[in-house]
């Protein structure tokens, strides 16, 4: 039998897991790889962000939590930190 209140709740906790533990890795590679190609072109930090966060199909409740994540692991990752945001720009560290 479907049951609203669980399936509501089963797609936060679904949404929750996605943006404590997936958000960030991916946005970060997305940054990266995007950095790496030359492609990130003069689009600001939200923007790419957005962006990147659309193939989730998800609102994150603590975005700034997601970014901050996604900025250590382009600094322990990919050795990238981010000088600007608006456009966008990395550096190499």
């Amino acid at each position: 039998m479907y049951d609203e209140i669980n399936q509501n709740k089963f797609v936060l906790d679904c949404e929750r897991y996605i943006e404590e533990n997936i958000a960030a890795p991916y946005i970060a590679f997305y940054l990266a790889r995007g950095y790496e190609l030359d492609t990130l072109g003069i689009s600001s930090l939200k923007q790419h962000f957005n962006s990147a966060a659309d193939v989730f199909n998800s609102d994150f409740e603590n975005t700034d939590k997601v970014i901050a994540d996604m900025k250590q692991i382009l600094k322990e990752k990919y050795k990238l930190e981010i000088i600007e945001e608006n456009p966008l720009k990395l550096k190499e560290i």
